[in-house]
């Protein structure tokens, strides 16, 4: 008698999308014997090249959004170091600054 004939054989899957790392698939395989017995194999499958393509996808937009926040940031220190300048500059001409007394740069 075949060894199939003799088990209820049933595949059960969940799957998790943590952004972090993923999509995966966990498969739980349990097999049960006609004495009652059950046996329980658990496997992951991982990404598969549609998945590898939207996890390269999903990177790649994260990293061009840090790249203009940065860009941004940069702008705004430039632009409050030459509002500074100013500052000081107007502060000097009414005799409210010591010329001495320079910011740190």
């Amino acid at each position: 008698m075949p060894f199939c004939s003799n088990v209820d054989h049933r595949i059960r899957e969940a799957t998790t999308l943590a952004p972090s790392v993923g999509n995966f698939t966990f498969y739980f395989d349990s097999v049960t014997s006609k004495d009652g017995n059950t046996f329980t194999k658990s496997f992951i499958s991982g990404r598969g090249e549609d998945d590898n393509f939207e996890w390269r996808l999903a990177i790649e937009r994260r990293q061009l959004a840090s790249e203009r926040q940065l860009k941004a940031l940069l702008q705004e220190t430039e632009r409050l170091r030459e509002e500074n300048d100013v500052l000081r500059i107007q502060l000097q001409h009414q005799g409210l600054l010591d010329v001495n007394v320079r910011g740190a740069k």
